[in-house]
């Protein structure tokens, strides 16, 4: 990854490129306004570092025409999954499809019957919705997607095992 590095004055001089050893700061221009601004060594080794603040970074990415947005909106998970779900909604009536949950439509959600790991698709076909409740239960193996409860030896991430 190219880095945009500047020239900083030290004791001996100058130098390129700046990890401030003593304080292990980087100094950056930022990308989008281009005011310099400092980072820790460690972010920077995160590979975080191109901007000076999340408004610049969202417009620089806007500008650059980055593929995860699409005419100035979001275009990743989130973005997916909110219009499946007011698809789904629309469709198959504000209910949880395991357990028939209905009283606040906002505490639905989208899920994949067949995960993303898995190549599922982001289609209404692959879709349930389902409550909160519903989503934390299936994802650990406790329920299926039909509601029937699978065996414990089967459940994921509850608790400690005894």
């Amino acid at each position: 990854m190219e880095r945009n590095l500047i020239k900083i004055e030290t004791k001996d001089g100058f130098r390129i490129g700046n990890p401030d050893y003593i304080k292990k700061i980087y100094h950056l221009e930022c990308n989008y306004c281009k005011k310099i601004f400092q980072i820790p060594l460690k972010r920077w080794n995160q590979g975080v570092g191109k901007c000076c603040s999340q408004k610049c970074l969202g417009m620089f990415y806007r500008e650059k025409g980055n593929p995860n947005y699409k005419d100035g909106k979001r275009n990743g998970r989130l973005f997916w999954q909110e219009e499946i779900r007011k698809k789904a909604l629309k469709v198959r009536g504000e209910k949880c499809e395991v357990c028939g949950y209905k009283k606040y439509p906002q505490a639905l959600c989208a899920h994949h019957k067949i995960s993303r790991l898995q190549e599922g698709k982001h289609t209404l076909e692959n879709c349930l919705i389902v409550c909160f409740n519903c989503h934390f239960l299936i994802h650990r193996n406790i329920i299926d997607t039909n509601g029937k409860p699978l065996p414990k030896k089967n459940w994921r991430g509850i608790g400690r095992q005894k």
